[in-house]
């Protein structure tokens, strides 16, 4: 990369929408359509559709995100709230809410209040700062109705707007002992039984 700078002596521009509109010979509103997968790229053939995205990674082509999210109104962005980054449980919630966002191309900002009621309420108006389109909590309370849509992860209390997510902890606790091969048997909510493995 040096090498190149010193041999063009000046840095190399930037690829842009237009830069692979010239490069194909097609107008930018054409490429736009295709790249950004728009019902309006069905009508374009495929070998048209082929040659804009091969020449897009031969250019090595960014969408530029704020362009693209004031032309879209979307970020496409999630914001997740914690109590603690460190703790396994809320890092195991973490981690699958961050494969099931990645594999639909969305992305997320994560902040961890650390049990400070006045953290929350500054990190929550940084992430709508952020332009994230909904939130996540997760052992969190909410007390006031938040003003985007919100998944509430082992949140118990009704308020409008947030959907909590409730663990099933009897059928978790099923789950675990027959994984060790007991068969549980319930008397009641809270009073669990447990038969053994045979020679255990």
């Amino acid at each position: 990369m040096k090498d190149r700078l010193k041999k063009d002596g000046k840095k190399r521009a930037a690829v842009t929408l237009k830069t692979v509109a010239e490069h194909v010979g097609l107008t930018p509103g054409t490429v736009s359509a295709v790249l950004n997968g728009s019902p309006a790229s069905r009508a374009f053939p495929q070998h048209t559709k082929d040659r804009i995205l091969v020449a897009a990674r031969e250019l090595n082509y960014r969408p530029n995100f704020f362009a693209r999210s004031l032309r879209v109104m979307r970020t496409y962005t999630i914001g997740v709230i914690t109590e603690e980054i460190g703790d396994p449980y809320g890092a195991m919630i973490i981690s699958g809410i961050e494969q099931y966002l990645r594999q639909r191309n969305f992305f997320f900002l994560t902040v961890a209040h650390r049990h400070d009621p006045k953290l929350l309420e500054t990190y929550s108006h940084l992430l709508l700062e952020r332009g994230v389109e909904g939130l996540i909590t997760i052992d969190t309370s909410i007390r006031e109705t938040p003003p985007l849509p919100t998944i509430a992860v082992a949140g118990h209390q009704q308020v409008q707007n947030v959907t909590n997510l409730i663990i099933d902890h009897k059928h978790g606790a099923q789950m675990a002992l027959a994984h060790f091969g007991g068969k549980p048997s319930c008397k009641a909510a809270s009073n669990w039984t447990f038969t053994p493995i045979q020679g255990w």
